[in-house]
């Protein structure tokens, strides 16, 4: 199969040999080496084979010494479709254009991906990474990943805590932690202790360190004490000392919260006619393929789709294909019913007291609703059951000094 191949690619001829003496032309290419395949006996002075381009052109010796005549059928191969091709200059070209496309692909990157963490600065993480020698258009054989990594979080210490850099093919993918993205890792060697967050009733305690101030069935107040960091002396030959305090305080609370909401609203209806725009970014610079302005008139929606070419996992082209599409609207005026608004109200109130919780849940509500020019002001009062403690520092705490005992007589 291999050596079929390459033959096909130096050029092979098909030719008919006629001839009393087809005999004699067989065995006087056995004797010259000259290789025929895939022979066929076509009539009793005609035959038909394959030779090599190379084997064609020492054909001539023997069809002079035995007469026989040759005539080319057909021709394959490499050789010949470039002869026919010779004067196809701008085909050429793209050949050309192709494979200095491939070696730009293949010889720069062209695609710095970052993904980041809410509380870091993309656009100052970008420049950091530039300045690193992480961008578009730099030799993959000047890609230090290890170097951009320590690089970016020596510069960005204050809010990036953990930062990976990976290059797969013309394509670097970033990833940043820190920022506000986690919730902050505690630390249990810091001494801190909880506080009280809202008023309530102490339902549970589960002290996870530290010293609990509070028990069941006690009333708390908002930045009230409820775990120390400062557990005191115990028994007479106990000592006391100073941790990490944390833990879960459950307690039974009470909220409110007051909103108001307009009775007549603008809704939108379906005009039934919608537009499309493309626009090409290549390196950077964005080509639009429509005439005007990307700013519709009238009532519309405007969402915008963006896709990189890639020609697969970790070859990327620097361009990207721009799609916006308009959906076009009819405003109209809509009045709810008081029954309706209140409705809406009441359950938009207490998503956001439920979102407002650390741990807990709404147990029972009630509310109160009247309208005032045309709006509907509420008032809900819920019953919660939640986790009120809040972490704090109680770096400087001392502890007590150890009650003196009285002497026995």
């Amino acid at each position: 199969m291999i050596g079929e191949t390459l033959e096909l690619l130096a050029g092979e001829v098909r030719i008919r040999v006629r001839g009393a003496s087809i005999e004699r032309f067989l065995n006087a290419c056995a004797r010259g080496g000259i290789g025929l395949r895939r022979t066929c006996r076509m009539d009793f002075g005609e035959l038909h084979a394959t030779v090599s381009v190379r084997d064609f052109r020492r054909l001539r010796p023997v069809i002079r010494r035995t007469g026989c005549r040759v005539h080319i059928l057909a021709r394959h191969g490499a050789p010949f479709v470039l002869h026919r091709l010779r004067r196809r200059y701008v085909l050429f070209a793209g050949f050309a254009a192709l494979g200095v496309l491939f070696w730009a692909l293949t010889s720069f990157v062209w695609v710095v991906e970052i993904h980041a963490q809410p509380g870091i600065s993309t656009y100052r993480l970008r420049e950091t990474l530039h300045e690193a020698g992480a961008y578009a258009g730099i030799p993959i054989a000047a890609v230090d990943e290890t170097a951009i990594r320590e690089y970016v979080r020596r510069e960005m210490e204050d809010t990036v805590d953990f930062v990976t850099v990976s290059r797969i093919g013309n394509v670097i993918t970033v990833e940043a932690f820190g920022g506000d993205g986690d919730p902050e890792t505690l630390d249990d060697k810091a001494v801190t202790g909880v506080v009280a967050s809202r008023d309530g009733l102490v339902t549970e305690v589960k002290a996870l360190g530290g010293y609990p101030l509070v028990c069941k069935g006690d009333v708390v107040q908002r930045g009230q004490l409820l775990i120390s960091a400062v557990t005191p002396p115990t028994t007479e030959a106990g000592l006391g000392h100073i941790g990490h305090g944390w833990g879960q305080v459950t307690a039974q609370t009470s909220r409110s919260e007051t909103s108001v909401r307009l009775l007549t609203r603008t809704k939108k209806r379906a005009a039934g006619r919608k537009k499309t725009q493309y626009a090409v970014v290549i390196g950077g610079k964005r080509f639009n393929l429509y005439l005007g302005s990307s700013m519709a008139a009238g009532n519309c929606d405007k969402k915008v789709y963006a896709e990189r070419v890639v020609l697969g996992r970790g070859a990327a082209l620097p361009v990207t294909v721009i799609r916006q599409e308009y959906t076009y609207y009819e405003p109209e005026t809509a009045t709810d019913s008081l029954e309706e608004a209140r409705a809406q109200a009441e359950q938009n109130a207490l998503s956001r007291m439920q979102d407002d919780m650390q741990a807990g849940a709404v147990e029972r509500w009630s509310s109160e609703a009247e309208e005032l020019d045309g709006a509907l002001r509420l008032t809900l009062h819920a019953a919660c059951t939640e986790d009120i403690g809040r972490e704090i520092s109680q770096e400087g705490a001392e502890l007590p000094e150890k009650a003196e005992q009285p002497e026995e007589e």
